[in-house]
């Protein structure tokens, strides 16, 4: 009776630590998570600045849903059309700036910022920039994570 009682002390003494130790591990996942995560955001950039059809589509899942600033939902072929277009666009800069990346197991949730500089200047007009707040859903599917939603809403100057 005793020895089981010393046997539960211990048990009750360790959980906390056990505990303790399981919140460390599981935030060291996550900080590698979110620094594959934001490695991931700077291809989907490069992709777009390279207009790198291929290249946008590997990061974005078949069934991915995106809602444009316009409020149109986009398919996957829609976005890659919009995003990374054949024809000469007088899209002369961009950046993306990541604020927050929250990871729930094979799932995260990514916030930031996407600016566009366009140059018309060589058409008679003007110099301007366009940013939009996204936010991004990560899903791991097997060894690849990819976007399944991403909202983008404009920022007003």
């Amino acid at each position: 009776m005793k020895k089981s009682i010393f046997i539960l002390a211990v048990i009750i003494a360790a959980t906390p630590l056990a505990i303790a130790q399981m919140k460390n591990v599981e935030e060291k996942r996550d900080n590698k998570v979110e620094q594959k995560l934001r490695r991931l955001s700077d291809q989907w950039l490069n992709a777009i600045l390279r207009k790198n059809k291929a290249a946008f589509g590997a990061l974005l899942a078949d069934d991915v849903i995106v809602t444009n600033s316009d409020g149109k939902v986009l398919s996957k072929e829609e976005e890659i059309a919009d995003k990374a277009p054949a024809a000469y666009v007088h899209n002369v800069g961009y950046g993306i700036r990541v604020n927050e990346t929250r990871v729930y197991g094979e799932t995260a949730v990514m916030t930031g910022t996407f600016t566009k500089r366009f140059d018309y200047r060589s058409h008679g007009g003007r110099v301007w920039w366009l940013s939009q707040r996204f936010t991004f859903v990560w899903v791991k599917r097997g060894s690849l994570w990819q976007i399944v939603a991403a909202q983008y809403t404009v920022i007003e100057d």
